[in-house]
């Protein structure tokens, strides 16, 4: 994935029963895509899905990495 398809990752974009990601905004319209995401991958996310809760950021619309969007914690 390039930074700027990382920075734009929502909650919604990620499907925890395929663990998948949909890059939605890409740099082209073929760069729109499905990921499958590999254990390691989808322990990160499980990982940065808890930490959102303790922020409440576990909406669909709220970023991975909220930081990247100009909220820090």
């Amino acid at each position: 994935m390039r930074p700027g398809e990382i920075r734009r990752l929502q909650w919604r974009d990620v499907d925890f029963l395929d663990q998948s990601l949909l890059v939605r905004e890409a740099k082209t319209a073929a760069g729109v895509r499905v990921l499958p995401l590999n254990g390691d991958a989808f322990a990160a996310i499980m990982q940065l899905r808890e930490r959102s809760k303790a922020i409440g950021g576990t909406e669909p619309e709220h970023y991975l990495f909220p930081s990247q969007e100009g909220y820090s914690t």
